[in-house]
């Protein structure tokens, strides 16, 4: 009933997710689920199963309870929180809250999640080795839930046009579970050695190495379900790919053409000379009075021996232009 709001941030940055989509999905999550989760924990458990005929006498628990589960569990340090940010940044500033006060905080959260799992185990060991048929029956139907509203996510956000990396942060929203409100309100509701209890442990064991293996999957379907979308990881390397120095490479000479009253003789010893040199050299032409054609007289000329004049245009002669180049050459142009 609860998505994902931690190790879903995980899963996304393996498999090259939208961080920002991740986290708005993450905060949307975190305050539905202080709003709504009782509500739906209450529906699912006693409303809906009447309604398709199966017995409810065994789930005798309080929806209350679970209500005050989920206050404590998320609203408790939601409100603490956000005070902490306000008094710690009030105090002492931002910079010292976001770069001091936080990485030291922020590991607390997972040795509590660390020590309530080791706690639950050994609550629930015996369970665990004395009923491994009861442990398939949990594991079996969470791997295929996983599997496939991960799948159903993913084609799903293909198919309404979501690029890779958005697909890829809805399909992890929508499989990861948020297992540490279930432990909690399982804990809270049917008591540390229920079977409620029981599969709330057994969940993370299937649900991380599953998600793991869909990082691997999301990011081989990638190329494949989105072609040419720039947002596809590139294939992972063990070494980063050595830096290599752009090969050195020789300025071409520039050469410049000079001439008057577009009589076309510059065009066409510029012409000519780039038809010889394939390249090597940087030829140029420029004319004191150029008009916006180059003289047809001169293009047809050169026609004839296979180089095209006509696309280029005239261009005036300038004093950087003569600056750029490395010879000027007047065709016999006294005045230029």
């Amino acid at each position: 009933l609860a998505r994902c709001i931690a190790m879903v941030l995980i899963w996304n940055d393996l498999a090259c997710g939208d961080r920002e989509a991740a986290a708005v999905l993450v905060a949307v999550n975190s305050v539905f689920q202080v709003l709504a989760f009782g509500a739906l924990g209450w529906f699912y458990l006693q409303v809906l199963p009447g309604w398709l005929g199966l017995p409810t006498t065994s789930a005798e628990f309080s929806a209350t309870a679970i209500v005050a589960s989920v206050l404590v569990f998320l609203g408790v340090p939601l409100v603490a929180g956000a005070l902490t940010r306000v008094l710690g940044e009030r105090a002492r500033g931002r910079a010292w809250y976001e770069e001091r006060f936080l990485p030291r905080l922020g590991p607390w959260a997972l040795y509590g999640l660390l020590f309530t799992v080791v706690l639950l185990f050994a609550l629930q060991g015996d369970a665990i080795t004395s009923r491994p048929w009861d442990v398939a029956r949990i594991a079996l139907p969470l791997l295929a839930y996983f599997t496939v509203m991960f799948l159903v996510g993913l084609f799903a956000s293909r198919a309404v046009g979501l690029d890779y990396a958005r697909s890829v942060t809805v399909a992890f929203t929508a499989s990861g579970n948020n297992f540490e409100l279930a432990i909690a309100v399982a804990i809270a509701t049917f008591g540390a050695q229920s079977g409620q209890a029981l599969a709330g442990v057994v969940g993370p064991l299937i649900e991380v190495p599953v998600l793991v293996g869909l990082v691997s999957v999301a990011r081989w379907l990638g190329p494949r379900l989105f072609p040419q979308d720039p947002t596809i990881p590139t294939p992972a390397t063990t070494s980063p790919a050595p830096v290599r120095s752009p090969p050195m490479t020789t300025p071409r000479p520039t050469v410049l053409f000079v001439c008057v009253h577009n009589a076309g003789r510059s065009q066409m010893a510029a012409g000519w000379l780039e038809h010889l040199a394939g390249g090597r050299i940087d030829v140029r032409s420029a004319g004191s009075a150029p008009k916006d054609e180059v003289n047809p007289a001169a293009v047809a000329v050169m026609a004839e021996v296979g180089v095209d004049l006509a696309a280029n245009t005239p261009k005036v002669l300038t004093p950087d232009a003569v600056r750029g180049a490395d010879v000027v050459i007047t065709m016999g142009c006294g005045d230029a």
